[in-house]
């Protein structure tokens, strides 16, 4: 139990180390002048941008949050926070887009079809929102998905009994098994 505590206080405190990085970081990015603010927003959007593979609305969002950022200060600060990225922003749509059906199948009773697909039109201002949402907000789950949590390890006995001992013993006489003997007939090469 004494180690298991030691364990835990050490990720603690990696974790406090890991958050009071990230606070230093972002404070450092809200001293930037406006212009500087509003060109590094403009940045971390674009470079975000070219790693996303959807295609057919990420242009429009990205442009529209950056529109945004222009006219709101506050804005720009939370695109440049560390645990923002336009990855973590598409997935977020994507989730809130998932409830939005869902929301609408009930309403209207339907159900998808035998194979699973539904489809429904999800209005543009509806995403632009959620994209903005997730901006304004500093606590998305989406941001700390990726966080390590602590597990607590089950608690081993330091000791065995002579039972295990014994039936490890007796494991270990066993020979491993011969590998098969490759027969010399084969024009076949073996890749393993």
């Amino acid at each position: 139990e004494a180690e298991e505590a030691k364990r835990k206080a050490e990720f603690d405190a990696k974790k406090a180390a890991r958050d009071e990085e990230i606070q230093i970081e972002w404070e450092m990015n809200t001293m930037l002048s406006t212009d500087e603010l509003l060109k590094q927003a403009e940045n971390n959007i674009a470079t975000g941008v070219e790693r996303i593979t959807h295609r057919n609305m990420k242009e429009s969002v990205a442009a529209y949050i950056i529109e945004l950022s222009r006219k709101n200060e506050n804005l720009s600060r939370n695109i440049l926070h560390p645990k923002k990225s336009v990855a973590n922003c598409f997935k977020y749509i994507n989730i809130k887009a998932r409830e939005y059906l869902e929301e609408d199948m009930k309403l209207t009773g339907e159900k998808p079809d035998g194979n699973g697909v539904i489809g429904i039109d999800i209005p543009d201002d509806l995403c632009y929102d959620w994209a903005e949402e997730y901006y304004r907000s500093t606590k998305i789950e989406v941001d700390y998905a990726d966080e390590e949590k602590f597990e607590p390890k089950t608690y081993t006995p330091a000791y065995t009994s002579k039972t295990a001992k014994k039936s490890t013993a007796k494991k270990k006489e066993t020979p491993p098994p011969k590998e098969k003997e490759k027969s010399e007939n084969t024009n076949q090469l073996s890749l393993f």
